[in-house]
This record gives structure tokens, C-alpha cells and sequence, in this order.
């Protein structure tokens, strides 16, 4: 597990981590007892997901996938990754 950059979606109140080592975006609910709700597959394997940042409304989080050059789009209602963008 490694965290390297994490998006806290203030319209939702979840927060948004990327663990590269495990190719997927844990989301969180940032209060006692700090809950995962749910792990969002990212990418395609190897993906190493990096950084991430959530649009200003709060719809959509963008995870940048280190190994495979690409960022995913993840949208937050679904809490899924809805297309992933060669970069």
C-alpha cells in the first residue's frame, strides 16, 4: 500500500486515495471509525495509480495511472471508473 496523493470531495464528503501497489482507489469515509466503503478498480494492470484530483462540483475524481500513462475518470454518484484517457 502506497499513498501518494489523496482528494477529499467536499460535495460528498468521501475521500479518495490511490494505492499504487494495488491498482485501485479506496474511498473513505473520513470520520469515526474511518470506514472504506468500497475499492475502484482503476486502469489496466499494472496501472499504479499516482495522484488524484476531484473536479470543483465534486462529480468526478481523476486518478493519474503512473505505469500505463493514462488517467481515469471516476465518477463519484457511481463510485466507478467510467473511462480511462491515454495520455
Amino acid at each position: 500500500f502506497a499513498a501518494f496523493g489523496i482528494s477529499a470531495v467536499f460535495a460528498t464528503e468521501y475521500l479518495y486515495v490511490p494505492n499504487q501497489s494495488d491498482n485501485n482507489v479506496s474511498v473513505f469515509l473520513p470520520a469515526p471509525p474511518n470506514t472504506v466503503l468500497t475499492n475502484i478498480a482503476v486502469g489496466t494492470i499494472p496501472s499504479d495509480p499516482f495522484g488524484i484530483t476531484a473536479t470543483p462540483d465534486g462529480k468526478y475524481e481523476y486518478d493519474s495511472n503512473y505505469n500505463n500513462g493514462t488517467v481515469s475518470v471516476i465518477a463519484t454518484p457511481s463510485n466507478s471508473e467510467i473511462t480511462t484517457i491515454p495520455v
